[in-house]
This record gives C-alpha cells, sequence and structure tokens, in this order.
C-alpha cells in the first residue's frame, strides 16, 4: 500500500490553558484559522504495545499518520490509505517508516485509543503578514491535551524555526518519549498487561503446587488472550504466542515432577498438546511465508520469480488449514476441555494432590532446572557427532531449560535469572539459526514435492537457495559448535546450577 510521506513537522502535547497563554505571548504572529471540524484522534500499537514500551507513538488524524521516536525532534508525518483496520509494517512502502516501525515487528498495528476533539486548522503568518506554516491544533474533548502540529511552508522553514524556538523559550517543549510517559499517565487503558513471558513473582516459602498452579493458570490466560487475534487473522504471532504458552505450560508440568496427580498431570499435559497440536501446519505455512520475501532477497534478480508458485500454492493451502484451526478454536469441545483445564489449576488442583505438592517451591523448582540441565549435558556428551537432528535437539533441551527458569528464576536464582535467560536464550537462538539453513532446505523440497504442478523455474530456484544455505549453515556451524563447547565446561555450567539445596 502506498504512503505518501509528507514531511516533518513540529509537535507539542500541551494543556490547553499552557497553550492559549504561550500564543497571546507571541505577540509578533498571527493565527488566521482556515476551518475547524470535529476529529477524533486514534493512537495505533501492536496488541503487546511494543511501539509505546519503545516510547513510539503512532497516532492518527483522518488518513494523516503522525510518528514520533523518542530521539527525533520532529514527527513524521505521512498519509496511509489502508482498508482495513489493523494493519502490517509490510503493508507500507517507505523503507523509513517501516525502520521507525520496526520495534512492532510483524505484528499488526492496530486502534488502541481513541480520543474525540475539535480539529482546527491555522495559517501562521509572521510579523511581514506571510505565512509560514500551517498549525493543526486539535483540542481533545476530555481538556486533558492539546495536540499542536506545526508544518512549515516551503522556503520557510528557518522562519518557522524561530516561531517554535519562541514557543520554547515561552516553556513549552517538543513531546518526545515524555510525550507516551503523559499518554499512558493520564489513559492507562494504553498499557496493557499482557507479555509472551511468564511474569508471576513467586516466593520461596510457598508451596510446590501452589507455585505451579500459578504459572499454569498464568499460561493459560496468554493463550487465551490470543484467541481473538489468531480468529481475526490479525498476525501471525498471536498463533505463535498461543503456542509458546502451551509448550510452556506443558514443559513445566514436565519438569516440576509430582506435584498434581500423576494422571491429572498427563491428561493435563495431553490436553494442552492437542490444543496446540490442530495449528502445527498452519504455523509451519506461516513460517514459510514469513521467510519467502528473504528467499527472494537471497536468490539473484532473475530467479526469484521461480518462487512465485511456492508462494501461491502455500497461500491456498494457508486457507483451508485456517479453516481448520478456527472452527477448532470455535468448537464447544475446544471451550470444555480450555474451561476444564483453567478452573483445575485455579482451584481443583487442591484436591488432586502429588507427592511433592506440600514441597517448598524452592526445592522442586532447583532440581527441576538441575535435571535438566543435566539433560543437555548428557546429550552433548553421548552425542558422537553433532548431527543437525542432535543440535535440533538440544535447542529444545534449551527451550525446557529457559522456560522453567523463566517461571522460577526469581525463587531459585534472584536477580541474576535475567542474566541467565539472556545467555540461553542467545545460545539457543544461535543453534536455531544454524537449524532454520538446514531446515528450509528440507522444507523447500518437501513442498516442492507436494506440488503437483511444477516449473523448471521453480526447480533452478529451489537448487540455488539450497546451494546458499548450504554455504551458510556450513559457516554457523563451527561458531555453534565453539559456543556450545564454552557452555558446556564444567566451569560455566556450574554457574547455571542453583545454590545447594537446604
Amino acid at each position: 500500500m502506498n504512503v505518501n510521506l509528507l514531511s516533518k513537522s513540529y509537535v507539542f502535547l500541551i494543556k490547553k490553558e499552557e497553550l492559549d497563554l504561550t500564543i497571546k505571548k507571541c505577540s509578533e504572529y498571527s493565527f488566521d484559522s482556515c476551518h475547524s471540524e470535529k476529529s477524533d484522534i486514534t493512537v495505533y500499537d501492536s496488541f503487546d504495545r511494543r511501539l509505546l514500551s519503545k516510547n513510539v507513538l503512532l497516532f492518527r488524524s483522518g488518513e494523516i499518520f503522525y510518528l514520533l521516536k523518542p530521539k527525533n525532534k520532529k514527527y513524521n508525518y505521512f498519509e496511509f490509505k489502508h482498508l482495513f483496520t489493523p494493519f502490517k509494517i509490510s503493508d507500507l512502502n517507505d523503507e523509513k517508516i517501516k525502520k521507525a516501525l520496526s520495534p512492532a515487528s510483524v505484528r499488526a498495528l492496530m486502534p488502541v485509543l481513541s480520543l474525540s476533539g475539535t480539529l482546527t486548522v491555522y495559517n501562521l503568518k509572521n510579523s511581514d503578514k506571510k505565512t509560514i506554516a500551517r498549525c493543526t491544533k486539535c483540542q481533545l474533548n476530555d481538556g486533558l491535551f492539546t495536540f499542536l502540529v506545526i508544518t512549515p511552508l516551503k522556503g520557510f522553514k528557518d522562519e518557522t524555526d524561530e516561531f517554535v524556538n519562541l514557543l520554547r523559550s515561552f516553556g513549552l517543549n517538543y513531546s518526545r518519549g515524555s510525550l507516551v510517559c503523559e499518554l499512558l499517565n493520564k489513559y492507562p487503558e494504553l498499557d496493557i498487561a499482557y507479555s509472551n513471558k511468564i511474569q508471576a513473582v513467586l516466593k520461596q516459602d510457598y508451596l510446590s503446587d501452589r507455585s505451579v498452579s500459578l504459572i499454569v493458570t498464568e499460561l493459560l490466560r496468554k493463550a487465551e488472550a490470543n484467541i481473538e487475534g489468531i480468529l481475526h487473522d490479525y498476525d501471525t504471532e498471536f498463533l505463535h504466542d498461543y503456542r509458546v504458552s502451551l509448550r510452556k505450560a506443558r514443559s513445566i508440568l514436565s519438569g516440576v515432577g509430582d506435584v498434581f496427580d500423576k494422571d491429572k498431570t498427563k491428561y493435563f499435559r495431553g490436553v494442552f498438546k492437542s490444543f496446540a497440536q490442530i495449528t502445527n501446519k498452519l504455523r509451519d505455512i506461516d513460517v514459510y511465508l514469513l521467510k519467502i520475501p528473504e528467499f527472494r532477497e537471497e536468490l539473484p534478480q532473475h530467479m526469484d520469480y521461480g518462487l512465485d508458485d511456492i508462494e501461491n500454492y502455500l497461500l491456498i493451502l494457508r486457507e483451508s488449514e485456517f479453516k481448520k484451526v478456527n472452527n477448532f478454536l470455535q468448537s464447544p469441545e475446544f471451550k470444555k476441555d480450555f474451561t476444564e483445564a483453567a478452573d483445575f489449576f485455579q482451584k481443583e488442583y487442591v484436591n488432586y494432590p502429588g507427592k511433592s505438592a506440600g514441597k517448598n517451591i524452592y526445592d522442586i523448582a532447583a532440581e527441576a532446572i538441575n535435571n535438566c540441565l543435566d539433560n543437555v549435558v548428557k546429550r552433548a556428551e553421548k552425542s558422537k557427532s553433532m548431527s543437525p537432528e542432535i543440535l535440533h535437539k538440544l535447542r529444545i533441551d534449551f527451550k525446557k531449560l529457559r522456560y522453567l527458569i523463566e517461571a522460577f528464576g526469581n525463587v531459585v536464582y534472584g536477580e541474576k535469572a535475567e542474566v541467565l535467560l539472556k545467555k540461553l536464550k542467545k545460545l539457543q537462538e544461535e543453534i536455531g539459526l544454524y537449524h532454520d539453513y538446514h531446515n528450509q532446505i528440507v522444507m523447500l523440497n518437501d513442498i516442492v514435492n507436494e506440488m503437483s504442478v511444477k516449473n523448471d523455474n521453480m526447480e533452478k530456484a529451489v537448487k540455488q537457495l539450497e546451494k546458499i544455505f548450504t554455504k551458510k549453515s556450513d559457516k554457523i556451524k563451527n561458531r555453534v559448535l565453539n559456543r556450545l563447547d564454552i557452555f558446556l565446561q564444567k566451569k560455566n555450567v556450574s554457574k547455571f546450577r542453583p545454590r545447594s539445596i537446604k
């Protein structure tokens, strides 16, 4: 979709009385009103507020978007017409705007707050009665804020700068990162408690069954929070976060042992697996489609159109898989099973204690983390060669270890938990990058084999990508193995162990 990058504008966020007083002091300038109309200001962000968390503000009035990054002195000011309310960064064709919005990554951007007000446009004239800038003032109906946008006319940038500096000398300041803080303070609905990370804070004297139930309950809420986004197909991250929440719940139930009745634990692990399993194919297709632009960049220009048929095939396949997932998530059976699981981990678990239910969570968590770490070391030591399959299994082991530390790290490690999580994530991602190169070769060949209609251009493109990814995977493998070897040295492994259990 086309983006018309109009200009950069000065933007202030101030109280109405402050603005009125400041303008009165600017006696050398005059404001001639052009027109006034009712208007809404709509703040846009991703579902999990990735822009606002980075002090990036994106808001719209009419078809005009204003975009502010914290280090910028001016807003980017652009026009963007889109058919659907949520839109993706990939819908835009301006690289500067894409880069500015990059904290939101692949997430859809959607309205998160609507504010009604009155929009008034003025011609700003200097002492010579020359129009030097266009001023747009939006007075919000709740009276808390006024947006003032000052856009210099062509040839009058210096004169407009002088006016803006005069405003600043009277006490008005550019609204940069602080603007977001002001908005969050005044409009708490902009803030959101959702995060794909486990946020429950446990204490060392909590009993294990209570602690694990709190964690699993939180993860089920996270999974549920993503369902609407999956059904509306806003972006692929809703499905991804839904799956990760269920995977974490399964890993934690597996890692902590007999906290609950064995049969109940086994049953709910199976239920969570079924919740995710129905989405496997759709997630694979989403990943493949997200990779297509990267594949095109790797190929010479005369070969990239060989991927067109593969992309079209995946898009058709996605429609049927998306329908399957939608039907499942809206089925009475799913809703019943989900409610049953939520009720169990919220309150019913007390009626089904396991052997470890009455133990301190510190003891159980420390043992679970150590056991998981031991599994990593044993798998690495037993492996004569680090094949792609072994490295993939190690990557899964590291994920399980990271999930346990994310859930119980504050109990076992205290403040060091975040440092450990970052180290584990980096290692896991590096192994993942190597595996992705290997997997992409397998994936492309599998897709081509599935397709009933093939052509020479497609097969040439796939063979060329196979050569490229083989070289890349070979290049990164030594780096991955060296990092893994450093991690597995006893002196480094011991850093990941909790203190002795008392």
